[in-house]
């Protein structure tokens, strides 16, 4: 990154620090609690409360409408239309979430049947669908570089669910309570945001619905509902397909290897998070060094993705028998497997917020849309020859596709591409962090 001012410096570090210390906390304490979920209810109950989540997520993924980016984007250029894009993106938020909840029941009903055990777990799980608008608030919070605030509400919700989880296993509560944990999490989301923004931003009263505004930003926003639909698909609906095609004990394990495999993903999200309004800025102040910028920061997501691969695949089996025990010993191969997935999201993370500062993100509909293809089309031939790790190769394939080989076929998108693929060459950034350090020792 370009160098600021020490004070702007320690605004983005600020809140970088907030982020990761909101994720790391709860990713040392709620490993430990999900995990001990994960053994009581063994690979057979705990792949079947899977499946509803990984089925649920994919009509949260279109209920979200894929505003957040939007929103934090008009903020920060238009700060003084606040308060319209609050009212208009919680309304659309609101009327997203119930539609999207109907339409979740709708389609359990199709393809679970009523009276069926994996129908009611579903309906149960969906039900969080109905507090998300708290994204709202989250949004506002991100434009403002105020991440403590997230951290003391993600903090609270997590404190509230693992209290509830905690309970349910001391007082060894049947399968049918534990569905209910995400719920719990996601009214207590709802409750917290909206109080800390009530105590420290303002009245809810100044919010404005804007018939104008909502339409302006679900025109800029609508592509990438489809894109969240999309991701959604091609990393969660092996879970689906898995339950269907081979047993609940199935996605269980694959569960257990895909959600260690993910345990790190909050870090590139955390920086790219903290660092997009850095970016608008220097893409709207600072255009030559735009490019370069974005360039390191492609670098230093893909080491550390690549570092934290290597780790995983080299120890997968000590680290899967260790957290989950022998019943979950068959996860470690696709450990070793899921895990270079990572390399991928993290480019794809930070590529994403790179799209809307360009406002390129109608191209994303196309390559994502691509890499949702493969990943069905593969799990439907890898599936049933090879079980569980077959999934695991089509997402990762998929990945891949998404990343650096569908960009490349459009001219305005083949710039990502091409840095990424540069990205895999650590010597920019290490010249960049020496020269850096330098500056910082003779200053």
């Amino acid at each position: 990154m370009t160098q600021q001012s020490p004070p702007a410096a320690s605004k983005y570090v600020k809140n970088v620090f907030w982020l990761f210390s909101d994720r790391i906390l709860r990713m040392v304490l709620g490993v430990f609690v999900s995990v001990w979920v994960a053994r009581y209810l063994e690979p057979d109950l705990f792949g079947k409360w899977n499946y509803a989540l990984a089925y649920v997520a994919i009509f949260t993924a279109m209920a979200n409408l894929g505003i957040d980016s939007i929103v934090v984007r008009t903020i920060v250029r238009y700060p003084a239309k606040a308060n319209v894009v609050l009212g208009s993106g919680f309304v659309l938020l609101v009327i997203g979430n119930v539609i999207m909840f109907l339409a979740c029941m709708l389609s359990a009903i199709v393809t679970e049947g009523l009276s069926a055990e994996s129908f009611y777990v579903i309906l149960i799980t969906s039900l969080n669908l109905l507090f998300n608008s708290y994204f709202i608030v989250e949004y506002w919070i991100q434009a403002k570089l105020q991440s403590k605030y997230t951290f003391w509400a993600q903090n609270i919700a997590f404190v509230v669910g693992n209290s509830f989880k905690l309970y349910l296993l001391i007082s060894h509560a049947k399968f049918e309570y534990f569905i209910w944990i995400s719920v719990v999490e996601a009214a207590t989301l709802f409750f917290t945001y909206f109080v800390i923004f009530k105590k420290k931003f303002g009245a809810f009263s100044d919010w404005k619905f804007s018939p104008r505004m909502a339409s302006l930003i679900f025109k800029n926003s609508w592509v990438l509902i489809v894109t969240n639909l999309a991701i959604i698909l091609y990393m969660r609906i092996d879970q689906v397909m898995i339950g269907k095609m081979l047993s609940n004990s199935d996605v269980g394990i694959y569960s257990a290897a895909v959600k260690v495999a993910e345990l790190w993903y909050f870090v590139p999200m955390a920086i790219v998070t903290s660092l997009f309004p850095l970016i608008l800025e220097i893409r709207d102040r600072d255009k030559p060094n735009y490019l370069p910028s974005m360039q390191l920061l492609y670098i230093g997501l893909t080491w550390m993705g690549i570092g934290v691969a290597v780790f995983f695949t080299l120890f997968a089996n000590f680290i899967v028998g260790l957290i989950y025990g022998t019943e979950y010993l068959g996860a470690a191969v696709p450990l070793s497997i899921s895990i270079w997935c990572g390399v991928f999201v993290a480019q794809g993370i930070a590529r994403g917020r790179w799209l809307v500062a360009e406002n390129l993100q109608s191209y994303s509909i196309w390559y994502v849309g691509s890499g949702a293809i493969v990943n069905i089309g593969l799990n439907f031939v890898l599936i049933p020859a090879y079980g569980i790790v077959g999934a695991c190769v089509a997402t990762l394939v998929a990945q891949g596709t998404v990343s650096i080989l569908a960009p490349l076929m459009f001219p305005k998108t083949r710039i990502s591409s091409v840095m990424l693929i540069k990205a895999i060459n650590p010597v920019p950034l290490v010249t960049f962090l020496l020269k850096w350090r330098s500056t910082r020792q003779t200053g």
